[in-house]
């Protein structure tokens, strides 16, 4: 399994993340921050499937994609998002 994941890659784990979604849905999501080709879109995300992160349902257009869950505890996190948004803080600020 590769070890390293692109920003790219992370952001569309995170759009993943509870929802299963077609490719031109994720193509659409990433536009803003992530301008990216068909092909290249389709190379990340064959290597997050070869990688185990995510699976594919369905075929030809109605092809989806979803997070591949083997534990809901080692669900993908991005980190600096994580701690971006001060998410496990609680009102003090102190991490729980």
């Amino acid at each position: 399994m590769d070890e390293t994941i692109s920003s790219r890659q992370k952001k569309i784990l995170s759009l993943l993340s509870g929802k299963t979604l077609l490719r031109a849905e994720i193509e659409n999501e990433l536009r803003s921050g992530y301008p990216v080709s068909k092909m290249t879109l389709l190379r990340d995300l064959h290597g997050l499937e070869r990688s185990g992160l995510i699976k594919k349902e369905g075929l030809s257009r109605s092809l989806r994609y979803s997070l591949f869950q083997r534990n809901p505890l080692l669900e993908f996190i991005d980190v600096k998002e994580y701690f971006s948004n001060q998410a496990g803080r609680d009102q003090s600020g102190k991490i729980f």
